[in-house]
């Protein structure tokens, strides 16, 4: 990922901008793992997750799957049950319909 990034001129001088990017990630992550030589997320897990008790925080990996339980997007129905989205146009519809003041 860094080759690639490289293969690119910059967007800027430095000092003269700001953008976001995920090289700089990549690269701590890089110089994480050649200091302490071990993969970086066992760092994170050993001097971050667990000395803050975030037993239930965790490095993904390669799957883009959640572990249960997590956070489900949802909307309240007028009967106030909660209802999970079907789809993103589901969620406009009703965000649409429930706005306060928009009748």
């Amino acid at each position: 990922m860094v080759a690639r990034a490289m293969e690119h001129s910059p967007d800027f001088e430095p000092g003269t901008g700001w953008s976001h990017s995920n090289t700089g990630y990549v690269l701590l992550g890089m110089i994480v793992e050649r200091t302490v030589g071990h993969p970086w997320p066992k760092e994170v897990e050993s001097r971050i997750l667990k000395p803050l008790g975030m037993d239930p925080t965790y490095l993904p990996g390669t799957t883009a799957a959640l572990r249960s339980p997590h956070a489900n997007g949802g909307f309240n129905d007028p009967d106030g049950m909660l209802r999970q989205h079907r789809a993103a146009a589901d969620l406009v519809d009703r965000a649409l319909c429930d706005t306060p003041g928009s009748e």
